[in-house]
């Protein structure tokens, strides 16, 4: 019985899996210490207004990819050597969401924030920045748990908000009790994790710009189907 316990708890898989529960159980922990500070200095108000545009920016980068990013992981394990190819189209489609939710996003809210206070509106403007920053780290996210690198994708999904912590702490200390740099904070922690993972991959995988319709429809096509099952909870609902 011990030999067995002992396989399981030194299995790759089972570390793969401890790694992956303990990185949720953290990001939701940097949730509560960030919503408590930003709830301190921005009031009720402040913070349902934050809550808005969090959650809605959320669902059109999330909703938005269609599942391409869980087509790329499927597609990569299963077909390693075609990563390159797999890698050009899946930034192509990428770059086509990245362009048309920006745009849809700013148009919601624009109709949306309508006699709305001039805060909210101006915080508006900062938002735009972590749709295409949010289908970037999904497809980079997606790309390394294709290649099993789970060190790096575990490290790359805490790293926005270990850095959204630490801005909002400084923002806590300097006192600018405003919507428009808690917005700025949160979606720049993005933006910048986002680069950094699309380096990392770079490095890791080759990319070829090709121009393969059977492949990228096979990309939308899995992704569609997978699309609803793989919107996680944990993600969607935050602790904060």
């Amino acid at each position: 019985m011990k030999p067995f316990l002992s396989n399981i708890w030194l299995s790759p898989n089972f570390k793969s899996t401890l790694h992956s529960i303990s990185t949720g159980l953290i990001q939701q922990l940097l949730l509560l210490i960030s919503g408590t500070l930003v709830a301190r200095f921005l009031g009720v108000e402040g913070r349902g207004l934050l809550a808005a545009i969090v959650v809605w920016a959320v669902l059109f980068s999330r909703v938005g990819t269609l599942g391409a990013p869980v087509a790329c992981t499927y597609l990569i394990s299963r077909q390693p050597e075609k990563t390159p190819q797999i890698l050009g189209e899946i930034y192509r489609i990428a770059i086509f969401q990245m362009m048309l939710l920006t745009i849809a996003f700013f148009l919601f809210f624009f109709l949306w924030s309508r006699g709305s206070s001039e805060e909210f509106q101006i915080a508006i403007y900062p938002a735009l920045i972590f749709i295409p920053a949010s289908i970037i780290h999904q497809n980079s996210l997606a790309i390394l748990q294709g290649l099993q690198h789970f060190r790096a994708f575990n490290l790359f999904r805490l790293l926005p908000l270990f850095l959204y912590v630490n801005i909002v702490l400084l923002l806590f200390v300097i006192k600018r009790d405003d919507l428009f740099f808690v917005v700025s904070a949160w979606s720049i922690s993005f933006f910048f994790i986002a680069v950094l993972s699309i380096v990392y991959v770079l490095k890791k995988a080759s990319i070829k710009w090709g121009n393969d319709k059977h492949l990228r429809n096979q990309i939308l096509k899995f992704g569609l189907k997978g699309h609803i099952g793989s919107l996680e909870p944990l993600e969607t609902l935050r602790i904060d």
